[in-house]
């Protein structure tokens, strides 16, 4: 998919010409999670669905020189997770259900928050340090969320994946060893606390979409660790 909608604006991202076909598919898988991880919840997202179960994440399975195999495997578990018994529209549904319940509002609490302050030790609160951070590397960069994320504390999920995957285009669309270090340091910082989440997300009792996200975490971590030693 060659569209992410809430990239965040105000962007300096000038493509990815110079990158290598590996680095290319790494920036697709980071799309991938990004769009999944922010949900399908409002109109502006409802064909995202769609979108990412006809077009995003086959695209990454197909087999070619380009793709990563370990990933390309992942993404093809992601498919193979969802009940093919019901509609593409049922399927939507429930994903859209699941990821409330998950990650928004739930009468027995949120299984996995998508912020990272809830994940820093001694403390389970949102806005933490972490949030301090990542509200400075933003404003360093003069770039602001925009869409369902522009009222989200600033380390949510996709909010920091957003980010990554502005170094990553400097870095690599650019040759920037400045922009890479920058990407390859906040990667590992993201890894860290992104496979804590994904073990919370392995607590939950999962429907089969539940599954989805699980799975999709799996991905988030196996992208995260590829960027890493890329």
């Amino acid at each position: 998919m060659s569209n992410q909608k809430n990239l965040i604006s105000e962007s300096n991202a000038t493509g990815s010409q110079s990158a290598t076909p590996n680095q290319i598919y790494l920036l697709n898988c980071l799309e991938i999670c990004t769009i999944i991880f922010r949900g399908f919840r409002s109109s502006e997202n409802e064909n995202e669905c769609r979108a990412v179960l006809e077009d995003g994440l086959p695209a990454l399975t197909s087999p070619s020189e380009n793709s990563i195999q370990s990933l390309a495997n992942i993404a093809a578990t992601i498919l193979d997770s969802l009940d093919n018994s019901c509609s593409q529209e049922e399927i939507c549904f429930r994903l859209e259900t699941d990821y409330v319940n998950l990650f928004v509002n739930n009468i027995k609490g949120i299984t996995a928050p998508l912020y990272e302050s809830c994940y820093t030790p001694g403390t389970a609160r949102t806005m933490g340090e972490p949030a301090l951070a990542m509200r400075d590397r933003l404003e360093q960069y003069g770039l602001k969320p925009s869409g369902d994320l522009a009222t989200e504390p600033p380390d949510h999920l996709c909010i920091e994946l957003e980010y990554l995957f502005v170094l990553l285009i400097q870095a690599w669309g650019s040759n920037d060893s400045s922009a890479e270090k920058k990407a390859l340091r906040f990667g590992q910082e993201m890894l860290a606390w992104t496979k804590l989440f994904r073990e919370k997300l392995s607590s939950s009792n999962s429907t089969n979409s539940g599954k989805f996200y699980l799975l999709s975490a799996d991905f988030l971590v196996a992208t995260l660790t590829e960027i890493i030693s890329e």
